[in-house]
C-alpha cells in the first residue's frame, strides 16, 4: 500500500467570524491569511453580510440552531491550536462560544472586537457589549483593538474620559481591566512627526509584563483598499501563536505581515482592490 506524503503537526486555527461576500474581510480573509502562514484554517460563520469594500448595506445572523450545531461539531471533533473571534452580532453567539471555550480543550483565543464597519455601520446591539465583557472576555487570551475600539471597550466597562489617556497607558488599562494580553493597532490614528514628511503608525503590544511598540510608515491609499486589515492582523496573530511563537514576536510578525499585504495591494476593476495576504511569499517573510 502506498504511503501518502504528509505534513505532520500542522496546527489548526479556527475563525469564528462574519462572511463578507467581497472577500475583503471576515472568514474569507482569515482563510487567506491562515493559508499564507501554513496553518489549517477552519471557519464557523456567525453572520452573513451584504457589503463591498466601500459600503455596508445589511446583515443576517446565521440561524441559531445551525450556528450552535456547527460550532459544537468543530469543537467536539478538533483540537484547535488557536481561535480567532471576529464579528459577533447576537447574544446567542456569545453564549455558545463561551460555553464551548469552557467545555473543550483549545489553544490561544484572540478576540478582534469588530464593533462597527469602516463606513460606520454599528454591529453590536444593546445586549452585545455587556455580554462580551461578562461572558466572553474572561476566556480570551489576546484582544486586538484599534485605537477607537480600545476606547469603546473601556467606555463599555464604565471607564470614561479615556480620550485623555496616552496610548501606552490605554493598553495597560485594558490589560488590567480584562486580564488579557493586548495588541493595539494604530492604523486608524496615523500621526505626522514634526521632522518627517511621511505619516507614521504606532502599534503597541503588552503581555502584562513587557510593553513594546512598533512604528511603521502610514500607507496613504484610499481607505477601501485597506478593507480587512484588522481581520488580517488578528488572524495572522492567531496563526503565529498556533505555530508556537511567543506573544511579542507574534505581534511584530503579524504587523509586518499586514504591512507587506498593504504594500502589495491587488487591483481589480476600476478603483477597486484589496490587500494581498500572499505577498509575503513573494517578497520574503520574517
Amino acid at each position: 500500500m502506498s504511503v501518502l506524503p504528509n505534513k505532520t503537526n500542522v496546527p489548526i486555527v479556527l475563525s469564528i467570524a462574519g462572511l463578507d461576500p467581497s472577500g475583503g474581510a471576515g472568514v474569507y480573509t482569515d482563510m487567506k491569511t491562515f493559508s499564507a502562514l501554513n496553518v489549517w484554517g477552519m471557519g464557523v460563520v456567525t453572520t452573513l453580510t451584504n457589503q463591498d469594500a466601500k459600503t455596508f448595506k445589511s446583515l443576517q445572523p446565521v440561524n441559531r440552531e445551525f450556528f450552535e450545531e456547527t460550532i459544537e461539531t468543530i469543537f467536539s471533533n478538533y483540537k484547535t491550536a488557536a481561535i480567532k473571534i471576529g464579528l459577533i452580532t447576537e447574544r446567542f453567539q456569545i453564549e455558545k462560544i463561551s460555553q464551548c471555550l469552557q467545555k473543550y480543550t483549545h489553544g490561544m483565543v484572540v478576540l478582534d472586537p469588530v464593533i462597527s464597519s469602516s463606513t460606520g455601520f454599528n454591529f453590536w446591539n444593546d445586549e452585545v457589549p455587556k455580554m462580551i465583557i461578562e461572558k466572553l472576555l474572561p476566556f480570551v487570551d489576546v484582544v486586538t483593538p484599534n485605537h477607537a475600539e480600545a476606547l469603546a471597550l473601556l467606555k463599555m466597562a464604565g471607564l470614561n474620559d479615556c480620550e485623555k489617556i496616552n496610548r501606552k497607558e490605554l493598553v495597560r488599562i485594558i490589560n488590567k481591566q480584562f486580564r488579557c494580553k493586548v495588541a493595539m493597532t494604530g492604523g486608524d490614528v496615523a500621526y505626522l512627526p514634526a521632522d518627517e514628511q511621511e505619516g507614521k503608525v504606532e502599534d503597541i503590544f503588552y503581555d502584562g509584563l513587557e510593553l513594546k511598540h512598533r512604528i511603521g510608515t502610514y500607507i496613504d491609499i484610499p481607505s477601501h483598499f485597506k478593507h480587512g486589515t484588522g481581520c488580517t492582523f488578528s488572524s495572522a496573530l492567531a496563526s503565529y501563536l498556533a505555530r508556537g511563537e511567543d506573544f511579542i514576536s507574534s505581534c511584530f510578525k503579524s504587523a509586518f505581515f499586514v504591512e507587506t499585504a498593504l504594500n502589495n495591494i491587488m487591483i481589480f476593476g476600476k478603483n477597486n482592490g484589496g490587500i494581498d495576504q500572499n505577498a509575503s511569499h513573494r517578497v520574503g517573510s520574517r
